[in-house]
């Protein structure tokens, strides 16, 4: 059994300080673990349809960036029960030294159908050093 989807283009546009970003539902489906890494499927047949797309800007050039990301996946649009998931994450950026030093943080709230219409925020933050 092979899945079948339907791949969306792929977007990366960084302008003046601006950043946008689109990912593939290939790299969707992997994500959420219904394709491995291999390229192979699960077992299950599914119809799946979703997007993802993310914008920044940076405040404070080469310093502060504000970020915005939405996601939408329905893993299976055959299904009788409702399946679909969204989520919505805001972030925010410090970078000290470019990448090599920097300070992260973000926001998300997940809305899942597949389990009762529950709602979870997850908070998140990072510090990263590389040398």
């Amino acid at each position: 059994m092979k899945m079948k989807y339907v791949a969306l283009v792929c977007l990366s546009i960084a302008l003046a300080g601006q950043s946008a970003q689109a990912r593939s539902l290939e790299d969707i489906l992997k994500e959420k673990g219904v394709i491995t890494e291999e390229g192979k499927t699960s077992g299950r047949l599914l119809r799946a349809h979703g997007f993802y797309a993310q914008t920044g800007y940076l405040v404070i050039p080469k310093h502060l960036e504000l970020a915005i990301r939405y996601s939408w996946m329905d893993p299976n649009r055959d299904s009788i029960t409702s399946d679909l998931r969204s989520e919505l994450t805001g972030a925010i950026s410090y970078y000290f030294d470019r990448h090599n030093l920097k300070l992260q943080g973000d926001i998300s709230n997940t809305h899942d159908q597949s389990t009762s219409f529950s709602d979870d925020m997850t908070y998140r933050g990072q510090a990263q050093l590389l040398f």
